[in-house]
């Protein structure tokens, strides 16, 4: 994401480490319907290991919660939940772009924030199955400049599980300045890979973990050195194309600021009430990369999920070796690229992610075939009901 105006405001969630998923779905695509209204809903019997409970459903305990916290701007964006690959449930709120007034729809385009790092870690595990990448090897096998102490020391593994030591570019007061001057994606990805290579590491790779968007920056790197190409190139022709993922992107600033189908990022409210649109005040080159960045809809997410679980991203072994628990983290388990958790017995996996306007956050229940996911374009005072009602009602109403 870019420079907000040259705010000295660290990013407020990029660093949630939460949840999208690889959802253990069943079915095919998204038919649901359109705008703010509910989607289509899934059948009233039973479905995976239970039924659909009324209070997941349009008009349900969820839909109201939601519909509330947007009455009193505390949501603007769209949800969606899933069930066995079907939508029970989309709905927007708010406006995508307050001084066009245009509002929020199933499918407009959100930037995602770190819930893109989940193509990251797919996009590594791709290559170790076609064995282009070994998941022990250093980052100087691939990439060039970086001191000795990281460049034979950090390995694939702790870039993705975050235990390289490598820290968060994205604070550091002179990268956020520098972005506004850089013009050219090209030009963002090379300053931004010399700022990470003179950053000095945390701890020595491998003792402790702490979240690190230069790591996965730096994983992005590697990808387009092996396939020889972007990283943007390599994600749309091996994860977006296979997953029938026709609105997600690599946008730049410009598509951004001018596009009417793309939510603008609101800030916190101001002394009249206004948000300010921080998408508006943007400046500079910054692009997606393997950090996060990336532009989606909700449909599209839920898409991704479905094509994961049905192998058309990279087989059955892969993928479970990819989503499993691999270092503790937080209140879980780093997997790659993604987080696993365990709640009221069963897993949940995912990420989410977030920047000053902009939050995203998507969870699979694979033991019970859900998955609810939210994005936003606006800051959000405290997203533990919108992830905490459906965690209860899930685990606790649909098995």
């Amino acid at each position: 994401m870019s420079d907000y105006s040259g705010s000295k405001t660290r990013p407020s969630r990029r660093s949630v480490m939460g949840l999208v998923g690889a959802a253990s779905l069943a079915g095919g695509g998204v038919s649901a319907g359109g705008g703010s209204a509910a989607g289509a809903v899934a059948g009233s019997g039973a479905a995976g290991a239970g039924r659909v409970p009324d209070e997941l459903r349009p008009g349900g305990e969820y839909d109201r919660l939601v519909a509330d916290l947007a009455a009193r701007d505390r949501f603007a964006g769209t949800v969606l939940l899933a069930h066995r690959g079907r939508p029970v449930l989309i709905r927007s709120h708010g406006m995508a772009d307050r001084e066009r007034g245009i509002p929020n729809g199933r499918d407009t385009v959100f930037n995602i924030a770190s819930v893109g790092k989940f193509f990251a870690g797919l996009a590594v595990t791709q290559l170790f199955a076609r064995r282009l990448i070994r998941l022990d090897g250093t980052i100087g096998t691939w990439l060039d400049g970086f001191p000795p102490g990281v460049a034979d020391t950090v390995t694939v593994h702790q870039l993705l599980t975050h235990t390289s030591g490598l820290g968060d570019h994205r604070a550091d007061p002179e990268w956020r300045e520098a972005v506004r001057g850089w013009r050219t994606p090209a030009e963002f990805e090379a300053g931004t890979l010399d700022f990470i290579r003179r950053q000095r590491p945390l701890f020595p790779p491998g003792t402790r973990s702490a979240y690190s968007n230069s790591g996965f920056r730096v994983l992005g790197a590697i990808v387009a050195r092996i396939s020889g190409g972007t990283y943007a190139d390599y994600v749309h022709e091996h994860i977006l194309g296979p997953a029938g993922m026709t609105r997600t992107e690599f946008a730049p600033l410009s598509r951004w600021q001018t596009d009417p189908t793309y939510a603008h990022a609101y800030g916190d409210p101001q002394a009249d009430g206004r948000r300010p649109d921080l998408t508006a005040a943007m400046r500079g080159a910054e692009i997606g990369g393997g950090d996060g960045g990336v532009f989606s809809t909700a449909p599209d997410l839920l898409r991704f999920a479905v094509a994961l679980r049905e192998g058309r991203l990279v087989g059955e072994a892969h993928t479970e070796m990819m989503v499993s628990g691999k270092y503790p983290f937080g209140p879980g388990m780093a997997s790659y690229g993604s987080l696993i958790s365990i709640v009221n017995g069963r897993r949940r996996i995912g990420h989410g992610g977030g920047d000053p306007g902009i939050t995203a956050n998507v969870h699979s229940y694979p033991d019970v075939d859900w998955v609810a996911l939210f994005v936003a374009n606006q800051s959000l005072v405290d997203l533990r009901p919108l992830i905490e009602l459906p965690d209860r009602l899930i685990l606790d109403g649909g098995h």
